[in-house]
């Protein structure tokens, strides 16, 4: 599970950027979905950039519907042969 992870890069980190590479999911669950929106909502300070890779007709619709959800987040959905692009936009300060 991905929250646990995070949490534990938050107290290191404050403020995080950060790329997630989805590939190999083909669609999102609803219970998954909310917890991530419930993560998401408490955490949105401590984060900056979050770049979402993956070939899923459906990425770039979720990515801008999400965007309504976390205003203040910069999000951007890459395509996997982009990795390299994506990892530079998330550094970028």
């Amino acid at each position: 599970n991905l929250i646990p992870a995070l949490e534990k890069a938050i107290e290191a980190f404050p403020r995080l950027s950060i790329s997630c590479d989805i590939r190999d999911m083909k669609w999102l669950e609803f219970r998954a979905a909310l917890k991530d929106y419930e993560f998401g909502t408490k955490h949105i300070k401590n984060f900056d950039r979050f770049a979402i890779i993956g070939d899923q007709w459906w990425l770039p619709f979720v990515t801008k519907v999400s965007g309504f959800f976390y205003p203040t987040l910069k999000m951007k959905s890459f395509k996997t042969q982009a990795t390299t692009a994506a990892k530079k936009w998330v550094e970028v300060e």
